[in-house]
């Protein structure tokens, strides 16, 4: 960010008396954000207005149109609320004649060139308090809180909203007047909200938005997977779409509701949502559930990656449950001889095949060559017969 230029090199610019390179940094900085343009421009329209030269030059005529203006921002500025500078209105002078031109023109120009230094620096003032103030309501820089495989990571904001962030997660936010109450989220989370009903908190997700109505809630967004579900502890949320074409759904205590990719929302159904926080105590449930939950699961909390060898194995459902504590050895064992299979392991990957792959092989092998020897026997016999 450049500094300001300075009153002296502003009228050294409205007067087109400052070198090309004077001339630059005023346009650059002019060009450095919307605020800075208006500034500008607005000094420049006093300028014109105060340095108007005719061959019959007039300086009160000139000044009391300056007043004029001074006064009509000042009126502005009290519509405003703007209490915190004062604009001073210069009274013009009785008019004075018989003066060549030169010297009343030299004359006029020091009046407006103080009357210029006088507005820019009320202007510079009040711009510098307006900005102080827009610092302290404006948001701060986005911050990012993010877990890798096996951690958890608790946030509690200043209002007293508590969000506990699961593995393999990422929340962004940034902090306003009113406190964080827009955060984004990949992956799982659980909030605990303060609620302000001026200020509602808003959790945004890949398929929609989530907005608290004084709740303790969790929601699970992974990336990839198909639908985000919410999970209402206490209180209740309201769950909208990506697209905002359907209606939202009210989500209440001990219920769940799903919203797809589609935007299609899932009606809010009753359940016991205590399993869906036991993440919290590191305790994963998987009540008849596909595979392929488990082994994701498995990334998150261990950061290893599982292959099957066959794809169909990934739709074979489970039941099962692991704790994050347990050693990573025991886990793959477990869901080994669930599924009546091994695995090998290599670096920080793990492969599941069948039991006894060989020994189905040389069965059916055994087996082909049986019938291929019965069926030669067979032709033999025929054409001996």
């Amino acid at each position: 960010m450049r500094k300001k230029p300075g009153s002296k090199l502003l009228l050294r610019y409205f007067s087109s008396r400052c070198s090309e390179k004077d001339k630059l940094q005023i346009e650059k900085w002019a060009n450095e954000s919307p605020r800075n343009m208006e500034m500008l421009n607005s000094l420049q329209k006093i300028w014109d207005l105060s340095s108007e030269a005719k061959t019959e030059w007039e300086p009160v005529q000139r000044l009391q149109k300056l007043s004029e203006r001074i006064e009509e921002l000042e009126r502005e500025n009290a519509r405003n609320g703007r209490r915190d500078f004062k604009l001073y209105r210069i009274v013009p002078r009785p008019k004075v004649s018989g003066f060549p031109l030169r010297t009343v023109l030299a004359s006029a120009l020091a009046a407006v060139g103080f009357a210029g230094l006088l507005y820019a620096a009320i202007y510079f003032r009040h711009e510098a308090l307006q900005k102080e103030e827009e610092a302290q309501n404006e948001s701060f820089m986005i911050q990012e809180a993010s877990t890798k495989p096996g951690q958890q990571v608790s946030l509690r904001f200043a209002d007293g909203t508590k969000v506990v962030l699961n593995s393999v997660s990422e929340l962004k936010y940034s902090t306003t007047r009113s406190g964080v109450r827009n955060v984004y989220l990949s992956g799982e989370a659980y909030f605990e909200v303060i609620h302000s009903k001026a200020h509602p908190f808003i959790v945004h997700v890949q398929n929609g938005t989530i907005r608290d109505v004084g709740t303790k809630f969790d929601v699970r967004a992974w990336p990839g997977d198909r639908s985000t579900r919410v999970a209402v502890v206490q209180g209740m949320v309201s769950l909208h779409p990506e697209d905002e074409s359907g209606r939202p759904v009210i989500i209440h205590k001990d219920q769940y509701s799903v919203v797809g990719r589609n935007s299609v929302l899932v009606p809010p159904t009753d359940a016991d949502v205590s399993d869906d926080i036991e993440w919290m105590k590191g305790q994963h449930l998987f009540q008849n559930r596909p595979v392929h939950e488990v082994i994701k699961q498995i990334w998150r909390s261990y950061g290893i990656h599982c292959f099957v060898s066959d794809t169909s194995m990934l739709s074979r459902r489970i039941t099962t449950s692991f704790d994050n504590r347990d050693p990573a050895k025991r886990v793959l064992d477990m869901i080994a001889l669930s599924l009546d299979l091994k695995y090998k392991v290599s670096k920080d990957s793990v492969y599941f095949i069948p039991q006894r792959p060989m020994l189905e092989s040389r069965r059916a092998n055994t087996k082909t060559a049986s019938h291929q020897k019965a069926d030669a026997s067979t032709r033999q016999e025929r054409r001996a017969w």
